[in-house]
């Protein structure tokens, strides 16, 4: 059994980029996650207050948001697109998307009649409404969300003595995932002309981030609860989900694995308001990159145990550790990370040394933990704003050996507090 080293203490601030001074930082791109985690869901409301809304959608990072939907001029829908976007067509020709009477649709002619709604037979040829997650809604990891069900309100009309049929086209980043209709007079929309029908879109494994509405027969307006007695509950809604590769629910020992690297969530300031979060992590023998939402348990506490092997050379074991804050701007300098102060160590731990995912051997090394007031700790000074977050990196202990081939394998161990970005070759 072998001991790792742990050196004297040198501090270090905030959210990180870390690097071999030896050998130019590699930044690989975002973890494509293997988990669907709930995002929230995208409220469409029209009456007492036109808008669309997102709440729930804590896990990945984004707080409370709303865009306002107004009419301009006679019918024009105005909003900024930033939850949802709308956009209409006759036929293969764009056309403006109406707002009236709390009913959304495409305007195709000087009706103002007619300007919410979307028709079979208008002037030309079929109308088409179609409705996309705006550019707002991305993870903290910069990937766009996607829908797993929507349910629209729509009020239905008859056409010479046709009940409305409606086609729902889901696409996924431009590609086609599913086909959906409502039919006037089903069970599922059984109302006369003017009625409101709630239809439910989904189906097993189907995501989407575009949903385009056609009127096969008849005519339709996409509302959002306010021709309903329960407005609140009869809205159009769209839930939302995220890829990412695991979530930490605010307890001690949890850890996530990928490649080299393990990821230990060890604590936070307040646990009682810990609300949890979803984690991406990217690791080879290169690079190690781990991201969670900035703003959400911004004391979260972790440690990293990460494993490289390099080819044999004099300097192999005594390249610093560098690190490169990407908060609140990426790539400006690189300074050398610290070891770690006191308050962090608790004891030592034996942990095993894999080879080809094979234990080979258990080496002993300290116990690093979360501490219960980090921020009240001098050793552990931030060195940034509070508009920057809380963050500090050091490292805890780094252990070496030569394998039988020649080559080095170096371990270390690397604790974390808050906001953070890492990457290390």
């Amino acid at each position: 059994m072998q001991r790792a080293s742990r050196r004297s203490l040198i501090g270090a601030a905030a959210a990180i980029v870390l690097a071999a001074a030896a050998v130019p930082a590699v930044l690989p791109a975002a973890a494509t996650g293997s988990v669907d985690v709930d995002a929230g869901r995208l409220t469409l409301a029209t009456g007492a207050s036109d808008q669309v809304s997102l709440d729930g959608a804590d896990l990945v990072g984004l707080g409370d948001l709303t865009q306002p939907l107004a009419t301009a001029g006679t019918c024009d829908l105005s909003t900024d697109g930033s939850l949802l976007t709308f956009s209409g067509a006759v036929g293969a020709k764009t056309r403006t998307v109406g707002f009236r009477a709390d009913s959304i649709g495409v305007i195709e002619s000087s009706l103002t009649s007619l300007c919410n709604r979307v028709d079979v037979i208008s002037f030309s040829s079929t109308e088409t409404l179609t409705v996309g997650l705006g550019s707002a809604l991305r993870s903290f990891d910069g990937t766009p969300l996607r829908a797993t069900r929507a349910s629209l309100d729509v009020e239905v009309r008859s056409w010479l003595g046709s009940r409305a049929r409606i086609e729902a086209t889901a696409r996924l980043g431009g590609t086609t995932v599913g086909t959906f209709e409502l039919a006037q007079g089903s069970a599922a929309c059984n109302v006369g002309d003017g009625g409101n029908c709630q239809w439910v879109i989904e189906a097993p494994g189907v995501q989407f981030d575009t949903l385009t509405l056609k009127a096969l027969k008849g005519s339709f307006s996409l509302e959002g609860g306010a021709d309903t007695q329960t407005p609140a509950t009869s809205a159009t809604t769209f839930d939302l989900v995220a890829k990412v590769d695991s979530t930490f629910e605010c307890e001690d020992g949890a850890s996530l694995t990928k490649g080299n690297a393990t990821v230990t969530f060890v604590g936070t300031v307040d646990p009682e308001d810990c609300e949890g979060f979803g984690a991406t992590l990217d690791a080879d023998n290169e690079s190690v990159r781990f991201l969670k939402p900035r703003d959400v348990d911004p004391t979260a506490q972790f440690v990293f145990g990460i494993g490289w092997v390099r080819a044999p050379g004099p300097d192999t074991t005594l390249n610093p550790t560098e690190v490169d804050w990407e908060t609140p701007t990426p790539g400006i300098d690189a300074s050398t990370l610290g070891w770690c102060p006191d308050p962090v160590y608790d004891g030592e731990v034996e942990v095993p040394l894999l080879e080809g995912g094979v234990e080979v051997a258990r080496v002993t090394v300290p116990k690093l933990v979360g501490i219960a007031d980090p921020l009240g700790q001098p050793d552990l000074d931030t060195g940034v704003g509070a508009a920057d977050g809380t963050q500090f990196a050091c490292v805890g202990s780094q252990y070496a050996d030569v394998q039988q081939d020649g080559r080095v394998r170096i371990v270390e161990q690397i604790y974390v507090l808050g906001d953070i970005r890492l990457s290390k070759p």
